[in-house]
């Protein structure tokens, strides 16, 4: 099912290595205006775990794949869907 976690990365715009970047710095050294919830650090480690649960459910059996394996990837994508509310 890799193709749930790539359309994750294209739907979140996150690069395929890791969505997890810190913020630029301003001129005075401060952290950047916050515009929307992808600048929240919080909304990048969520997302980053949600990537990780999808890659580690792939290696799931194919019996869990509408028990655990889906319980797994609602709760994962929750998080980051809840931040962004």
């Amino acid at each position: 099912m890799r193709v749930a976690v790539n359309d994750l990365r294209r739907t979140y715009a996150i690069p395929a290595k890791t969505c997890h970047e810190p913020r630029a710095q301003n001129m005075r050294g401060d952290m950047s205006e916050i515009r929307n919830h992808r600048d929240l650090e919080a909304w990048h480690v969520a997302m980053d775990l949600t990537l990780e649960t999808y890659r580690l459910t792939d290696t799931f059996p194919s019996k869990e794949m509408y028990g655990l394996q889906s319980q797994m990837r609602r709760a994962a994508i929750s998080v980051p869907s809840n931040i962004a509310a």
